[in-house]
């Protein structure tokens, strides 16, 4: 997707495409909900959020052999913004994977360059899931 691209969209639109164009795959089922309808982000918030959409969706169709994935996309009362992304595939060791795995380590430096608060959790035979929280701007 172009940087024109992503500066013209808003964040539903841009993470739907995607799940769009996974599904049609057909590798697993990508479900994807949010609870607002416009959420006001810059160009670098977008990015960052949609290449770690991204980037979940390749490695799970990829490693999990999952059968779902779920993305959510939410505000909250408390003034912050959270995308949630999880599968139920068969997970991994988390300390053998952070070690090694570019992919995750490149969804976390993301994730701190917009100052945004990263979890990882992976459990075996259970999936795995990030949730990615930001509170939001004035």
């Amino acid at each position: 997707m172009t940087d024109d691209n992503i500066n013209r969209k808003d964040i539903v639109t841009l993470v739907q495409k995607e799940v769009d164009n996974a599904n049609v795959l057909k590798k697993c089922k990508i479900h994807f909900e949010h609870n607002f309808e416009h959420l006001d982000l810059d160009f670098l918030h977008k990015n960052v959020l949609l290449r770690i959409t991204q980037e979940f969706i390749q490695n799970s169709i990829k490693h999990s052999q999952c059968e779902n994935i779920f993305i959510k996309l939410n505000t909250t009362e408390k003034n912050l913004w959270e995308l949630k992304i999880n599968d139920d595939g068969i997970g991994f060791d988390i300390e053998k994977i952070l070690s090694n795995g570019i992919g995750l380590t490149n969804m976390k430096n993301r994730t701190a360059i917009i100052g945004a608060e990263f979890n990882l959790e992976s459990n075996e035979n259970r999936g795995t899931m990030i949730e990615i929280k930001l509170k939001k701007r004035p």
